[in-house]
């Protein structure tokens, strides 16, 4: 929904005396109170607490040892590289899901 309402805003912003001109009408945002999606802020209180550092250091040391026990080793590596990337860089699964291998450099450290 952010993105739909991010190109709205777009639109309304640099675009409508065009579109208004073009098509005779005005831009409305097609994201409402009855299709946006609610998001924890949205007046509804947290299911869970933030996870503690102690408890991400645990979840990071079972992916280590499960990259250690795996039977395959590639999927389990892939998981691990997966949510570091996720965690060290602030990244939503849905902002994750489109990257490439090509899109992530280990090389180039934390940061």
């Amino acid at each position: 929904m952010q993105i739909f309402k991010g190109f709205h805003r777009f639109l309304q912003t640099r675009k409508a005396a065009q579109i208004e001109a073009a098509f005779g009408v005005r831009l409305v945002c097609p994201v409402d109170e009855f299709n946006a999606s609610r998001h924890v802020g949205d007046d509804s209180p947290a299911q869970l607490p933030p996870p503690t550092p102690e408890r991400v250091t645990e979840f990071f040391d079972f992916l280590k040892t499960r990259i250690a026990t795996a039977r395959k080793y590639a999927p389990a590596a892939r998981d691990y590289a997966l949510f570091r990337t996720l965690y060290h860089a602030g990244l939503r699964s849905e902002e994750c899901a489109p990257l490439d291998r090509a899109d992530v450099h280990f090389g180039r450290g934390r940061g």
